[in-house]
C-alpha cells in the first residue's frame, strides 16, 4: 500500500490493523502517529475527533497544536506554507496508544521524506519509526530514505501547487531530481519485495 502526507498515516494504519490484507507499505512524508481530525472551511479547525475509525471505533489520537499565530509566524519566516508547529510536540510525546503500530505490518515498510518538509516533521517521525522498528526487532525490512532538496509533495510530478514550498520554488530541478530519485527508489524496494 502507497500513500503520501495524510494517505501515508492512513497506509500505515491499515498496515498495522489490516496484517492479512497489506503485505508492504511505502510512506511518503509520513507521520508516527495517528492525528486528530482535521476541517478544512473557510479556515482550518481541529475537531475534537480521530482522523480515522476502524469498524465504527474511532482509533485513538494525539492532540495537535493549533496555533494559528504560531504558523502565521513560521509561515513568514519560511517563506512557506508551515504546519510543523502543530505536530513537533506530538511526534515524540504523544500518548503510547496514538502511536501507529508499525510493527504488526506483516511486511516490508519504506519511508520517504524530505530534509526541507514545512507541512510536517516527516524526517523526524520516519526516524522515529525507524528507530520502534529496530528497537521491536521487526523482521522485515524497513528502509527510510531522506532527500535535501524536497518537499512535502515528494512526487514525480510537477504539480503547480508546490510553489506554495520555498525549497521548490528556490531549487526546482534539484528538487524533481529527489522526487524522480525517491520514484526509483521505491521501484527498486518493491522489485525487492
Amino acid at each position: 500500500m502507497w500513500g503520501i502526507s495524510k494517505g501515508s498515516e492512513y497506509a500505515l494504519i491499515s498496515g498495522s490493523m489490516l496484517q492479512n490484507l497489506i503485505s508492504c507499505v511505502v510512506a511518503v512524508c509520513p507521520i508516527n502517529i495517528c492525528g486528530q481530525g482535521i476541517s478544512k472551511g473557510k479556515s482550518i479547525r481541529l475537531l475534537d475527533c480521530s482522523a480515522w475509525s476502524f469498524r465504527g471505533k474511532e482509533i485513538p489520537y494525539a492532540n495537535l497544536q493549533y496555533n494559528k499565530r504560531q504558523i502565521i509566524k513560521d509561515m513568514l519566516k519560511r517563506g512557506s506554507i508551515c504546519m510543523r508547529s502543530c505536530y513537533n510536540n506530538a511526534i515524540v510525546s504523544a500518548p503510547e496508544d496514538t502511536y501507529i503500530k508499525i510493527e504488526n505490518i506483516n511486511g516490508p515498510i519504506l519511508f520517504l521524506s524530505a530534509d526541507n518538509d514545512d507541512m510536517w516533521p516527516a524526517k523526524e517521525a520516519s526516524e522515529w519509526m525507524m528507530e520502534r522498528l529496530n528497537k521491536k526487532q521487526f523482521p522485515y525490512q524497513h528502509k527510510h530514505y531522506n532527500y535535501k532538496y524536497a518537499s512535502h509533495f515528494l512526487i514525480p510530478y510537477k504539480l503547480r501547487t508546490v510553489k506554495i514550498f520555498a525549497i521548490e520554488r528556490k531549487y526546482p530541478e534539484e528538487c524533481m531530481e529527489s522526487n524522480m530519485k525517491s520514484l526509483e527508489d521505491t521501484l527498486i524496494f518493491l522489485n525487492e519485495w
